[in-house]
């Protein structure tokens, strides 16, 4: 038996999957996307306000499964060190989803996005090459309009077999 990592499950081609009943769809910064009802809506100000970070060799992981919308005023605080003590493991990812939005994101890690990007209803959403740990980490750009455009980082949890970070994917598109 097969089995592919849940990044490789979200981001492989073919049919977008049906959302399911008991989602709800959510608007913020120029996006629209769906998400389980059972999970909280937080606004914040903070950048990367529901990620920890687990030293840089273990990425990034959702604290809480939620959606977590940010205009991003205050930057994540950088100042977060490894605790001491036995080196930390890599942590089960979990679900959920953040948008973060502002015009200066100072993300929790060096990112990099791929030039190969998606493009979906009316979005060219481009993946971050690294850090590929327990969250889907894309940069999402409304395709569409004229003029300068600023990107909004989307992040997505990499819980089970991707399937659920594979329908938040291919929910997302233009408001």
């Amino acid at each position: 038996m097969t089995t592919h990592s849940p990044r490789t499950v979200a981001l492989a081609s073919g049919p977008a999957p049906s959302v399911p009943s008991g989602w709800h769809t959510l608007t913020y910064q120029g996006l629209t996307f769906e998400a389980p009802d059972s999970w909280p809506v937080t606004k914040t100000t903070v950048t990367g306000n529901d990620l920890a970070r687990l030293c840089e060799r273990f990425g990034l992981t959702f604290v809480r499964t939620e959606v977590d919308v940010s205009t991003d005023r205050r930057p994540f605080p950088l100042n977060v060190s490894c605790f001491s003590g036995p080196s930390p493991r890599p942590q089960p990812p979990t679900d959920g989803i953040e948008v973060d939005a502002g015009r200066d994101i100072q993300f929790p890690v060096l990112l990099s996005f791929s030039k190969h990007c998606l493009y979906l209803h009316g979005l060219a959403v481009c993946p971050a090459t690294s850090p590929q740990f327990s969250i889907l980490v894309l940069k999402v750009t409304v395709v569409a309009l004229q003029g300068p455009v600023t990107p909004v980082i989307v992040s997505i949890g990499l819980a089970g077999n991707g399937m659920v970070a594979r329908t938040i994917l291919y929910s997302l598109r233009a408001a």
